[in-house]
């Protein structure tokens, strides 16, 4: 758990698994009272996924710490290939975009917003789940995470003109509102959590042979529709 108060501290407790509640305890230990996390400078906002830890700045800069092999931090190595390493300690993030107003993340994925209301993804874009919502990622090899890795923030396109005010994320999906008051989502169908048919938008087969369903790219909540939105 990650809490931030007025004055724009951190504080958190539970597992600190991979250091996603920073050098307050070893990794893996169970901080079993609130702690304070140590930071650089003061927050405004913060969000969680698995494992990783997102906090920003009055300025909308990025900071991040905790589980990094699934590429949550937008870092890359010398070669541009991703940076899959932890970060022990809040870090600011150099390649996310600038004017961050707001922030989550789910097992394999990161989401921001910025302030003028553009939606930036990173992570596996995996074919099983389509978490970026940016199209159809490679085929890869089916029935695992097989998918693009885009350690780079990845702008993805909102239908309509109105900016998009407040998201959220869970572990295979992120949720939209937009200005004029419409929702959107991508990621998986399952349980109709995309407001509609399982089965309206993408598909792809597990190693089992099993079929998931799920939208690659943003689809409107709440409208009847057997076609992703253009």
């Amino acid at each position: 758990s990650l809490f931030l108060t007025a004055s724009g501290d951190l504080y958190g407790c539970g597992r600190n698994a991979a250091h996603a509640l920073a050098d307050v305890a070893e990794k893996g230990v169970r901080v079993l009272r609130v702690v304070r996390i140590p930071a650089a400078e003061p927050f405004v906002a913060i969000g969680v996924g698995v494992r990783t830890s997102f906090a920003i700045t009055a300025e909308g800069a990025l900071y991040a710490w905790g589980d990094g092999s699934k590429a949550h931090f937008a870092r890359t190595l010398r070669d541009g290939s991703p940076d899959l390493s932890d970060l022990r300690r809040p870090t600011r993030i150099g390649n996310a975009p600038t004017g961050i107003v707001e922030v989550a993340a789910g097992s394999r994925h990161t989401v921001v917003r910025t302030a003028v209301g553009d939606v930036y993804t990173w992570g596996i874009h995996t074919v099983l789940s389509g978490q970026l919502g940016i199209g159809k990622p490679s085929a890869g090899e089916p029935g695992g995470i097989a998918g693009e890795v885009h350690a780079l923030p990845q702008k993805v396109g909102i239908p309509g003109e109105a900016p998009v005010v407040s998201l959220d994320s869970m572990a295979n999906n992120v949720f939209l509102l937009t200005g004029d008051g419409a929702m959107y989502g991508w990621g998986s169908t399952a349980h109709g959590r995309l407001g509609g048919p399982v089965n309206a938008f993408d598909s792809a087969q597990t190693v089992s042979g099993a079929q998931k369903s799920l939208a690659y790219e943003p689809v409107r909540l709440g409208k009847s529709t057997s076609a992703r939105e253009n």
